[in-house]
């Protein structure tokens, strides 16, 4: 996957710029989430990034465009 897309480098560091970004995304939420029980702050943090990290790594990092056909 990473190869086909033309740099591996490029993918790693934009796999592992996000990783940072979810891990501090979710310290942040759950500190404005404090005042919720910990397991109903916990959820919704984590359903939030996890919904994030899909969707960026889907379309951003991994994503593999059908070449067309002429």
């Amino acid at each position: 996957v990473v190869r086909k897309r033309g740099g591996y480098w490029k993918a790693m560091a934009q796999y592992y710029s996000l990783a940072i970004f979810i891990l501090f995304g979710k310290v942040g939420g759950l500190l404005l989430l404090v005042d919720l029980p910990l397991a109903v702050g916990k959820i919704i943090c984590e359903t939030a990034f996890f919904t994030v990290n899909y969707f960026v790594q889907k379309k951003l990092i991994f994503n593999r465009k059908k070449k067309e056909k002429n």
